[in-house]
C-alpha cells in the first residue's frame, strides 16, 4: 500500500525543471501510475476495485505521457485534459472502494471514511478548478477563481496522501499481527 501512496505523490504534484526549450517533469505521472499499479497488483485479490485500478493506471500512464508530448493548446487541449481528469477521479474512487473492501475483509478500520471524505472534496475541487480555468479562457477573471481552487486542491492532495500513508501503515500493522 505504501507504493500506492508514493505513486499518488507523483500523480498529484507537478514539479518541473526548465532546461533551455525543454521542460523536464521531475515527478513523472507515468512513474506514479506504475507505482500505484504495482501496489494494486499486490492487493488485487482483496478487492475487484484494486484489479480495475491496475488497468486504469496503465491507460492513464500511456494517455498522460502522450498528452504531455502531444497536448494541443487552447480548447482542444483542455477537453483532452478533462478526459484525463475524469479518469483520475475514477482512480481515486477505485482506491477508496478497495480500502473499504479491505476493511470489510479484515474487520478493522483502515481510514476508509476519512479517505472517502477527502476523495469527495478533492474530486469536487479538482473539477471545479478545471472548470474555472477553462472558463478563464473566455472570462479572464474566472481564471483567478480557478487558481484559488487549485490552491485548495493542493492542500486536499496533501491531506489525501497523508491519510493514505496512515492507511498503509495500519494495513501493515494488521498484516504483521496476523503473520502475513
Amino acid at each position: 500500500m505504501y507504493l500506492i501512496a508514493t505513486g499518488l505523490i507523483f500523480v498529484f504534484f507537478y514539479y518541473n525543471l526548465q532546461v533551455g526549450a525543454y521542460t523536464v517533469d521531475l515527478l513523472p505521472d507515468a512513474l506514479g501510475y506504475l507505482l500505484i499499479a504495482i501496489g494494486l497488483f499486490r492487493l488485487r485479490g482483496a478487492s475487484r476495485a484494486f484489479s480495475r485500478g491496475i488497468v486504469l493506471c496503465a491507460v492513464l500512464a500511456v494517455y498522460g505521457t502522450a498528452m504531455r508530448v502531444l497536448l494541443p493548446t487552447g480548447l482542444p487541449g483542455a477537453v483532452l485534459s478533462l478526459a484525463e481528469l475524469i479518469a483520475q477521479v475514477l482512480l481515486l474512487y477505485l482506491l477508496v472502494s478497495g480500502v473499504q473492501d479491505l476493511e470489510g475483509t479484515l474487520g478493522l478500520p483502515l481510514n476508509s471514511k476519512v479517505l472517502e471524505r477527502w476523495r469527495v472534496w478533492l474530486s469536487v475541487v479538482w473539477l471545479g478548478s478545471y472548470l474555472f480555468v477553462l472558463l478563464g479562457l473566455f472570462v479572464p477573471t474566472a481564471a483567478l477563481l480557478g487558481l484559488l481552487l487549485a490552491a485548495a486542491w493542493f492542500v486536499l492532495c496533501v491531506l489525501f496522501v497523508v491519510v493514505f500513508y496512515r492507511t498503509a501503515h495500519r494495513y501493515k500493522l494488521v498484516l504483521e499481527r496476523r503473520g502475513g
